[in-house]
């Protein structure tokens, strides 16, 4: 089980809707809903979703949540 707020919070970070992180990792809306609600998920799916968010300069590690680019997917850093 992961902290579900991770997931959201790196989300939120790179500026994406659960259908866009939904889109860029390869798996359902359904599937990021249950994984930043319940923290739960199939290992590859965890993997798909911290590709996704690594692909967009989000990085989640031990100390939570960080930015690795200064621009999103979308052409510019979202506002804190």
């Amino acid at each position: 089980m992961y902290d579900p707020s991770i997931f959201k919070a790196a989300r939120v970070l790179a500026g994406w809707t659960q259908e866009h992180l939904a889109d860029q990792a390869g798996i359902s809306v359904t599937a990021v809903a249950h994984l930043e609600n319940e923290g739960r998920c199939h290992l590859r799916t965890y993997q798909s979703v911290v590709g996704a968010l690594e692909r967009a300069g989000i990085v989640l590690d031990s100390s939570g949540v960080r930015i690795t680019k200064q621009e999103t997917e979308h052409g510019s850093r979202p506002a804190a």
